[in-house]
């Protein structure tokens, strides 16, 4: 039986993330909750989706959620939906032993080219979008040349006076 037939996907945030080439390039999961960064490579920029409040997450490798993957939308152009009917919303209010109910989570389901990640949170708690700028996109007039290394980015730094964290 295929679990996830009964499974339906609504795009989130329409047109709010490019329609290239996309990975995950950072997931900090922390006391301010879960940060996923996303890198979209043809814009070459980072979109940072975050969510305050998880009830559970699970990254698996794309090649591993063939039966899931079957039921998206075709062509595939959005990186973030929303599960409906979601099985592993049922799962999860199961094991709560009447902790949780159906109505309670949001389902959102994560797509790159490389991962899928299921994130449930508490329906009140909806996500947050931050684009960040990369180092490699900042131009520098006076050298006018873009910043793509470390020596380029300490070059920034002294262009600028601004101090770059963790370059």
């Amino acid at each position: 039986m295929d679990r996830t037939q009964n499974q339906s996907y609504k795009p989130w945030q329409i047109g709010a993330f490019p329609k290239k080439r996309r990975d995950v390039e950072l997931l900090k999961d922390s006391d301010d909750g879960l940060e996923i960064d996303l890198i979209f490579y043809d814009p070459n920029q980072t979109i940072t989706v975050k969510f305050t409040y998880t009830e559970m997450y699970r990254v698996i490798d794309e090649g591993r959620r063939l039966k899931q993957l079957q039921h998206l939308p075709l062509p595939m152009e959005e990186t973030v939906y929303i599960v409906s009917n979601s099985d592993i919303v049922e799962e999860l209010v199961d094991e709560s032993c009447g902790m949780l109910e159906t109505r309670d989570v949001v389902h959102y389901f994560i797509v790159t080219d490389n991962d899928c990640i299921d994130v449930i949170t508490k329906a009140n708690f909806k996500p947050q979008l931050g684009k960040n700028a990369r180092f490699s996109d900042i131009k520098c007039p006076v050298l006018d040349t873009h910043f793509p290394s470390l020596p380029a980015l300490l070059l920034l730094q002294l262009y600028t006076g601004y101090a770059i964290a963790n370059p």
